[in-house]
């Protein structure tokens, strides 16, 4: 999908909603973290290491297997999953959208700026930070 970006063996936060579909319940789910044929999903329930499941986000539905589980401290439980089909998956089949390499150019260290009142708007343009 994205051939001039290299994404091979490197993991990218992501916070994409996607739908979990395993045997015993369904429910939207956070894809936190992915990465060449798996992926880390945070869910409201656990699901058992070698648990088959769905994914669907966007447009792919891909299938995997559940290689973790563990507690989170702050809600529910994460969830590492091996892609049992890697080419419907990152990053042939789904880049999450903030990973495009125009959208990663059009991104300064100002975009993230706190938009407070009494804060000016930051520009939308390519600057080299300057330590104050």
């Amino acid at each position: 999908m994205v051939s001039s970006a290299d994404f091979s063996q490197r993991n990218y936060a992501c916070a994409d909603m996607v739908r979990i579909d395993c045997e015993s319940a369904s429910e939207l789910a956070i894809l936190l973290e992915i990465w060449e044929g798996g992926g880390v999903v945070q869910t409201s329930f656990p699901i058992a290491a070698g648990s088959p499941i769905a994914i669907a986000v966007e447009k792919t539905q891909v299938t995997a297997e559940v290689t973790k589980c563990e507690p989170d401290h702050d809600f529910g439980y994460l969830i590492d999953i091996d892609v049992t089909a890697p080419t419907k998956w990152f990053p042939e089949a789904y880049v999450p959208a903030w990973h495009s390499p125009e959208i990663e150019s059009a991104l300064t260290v100002g975009d993230f700026v706190c938009r407070s009142p009494g804060y000016p708007p930051v520009a939308r343009q390519a600057q080299a930070w300057q330590p104050q």
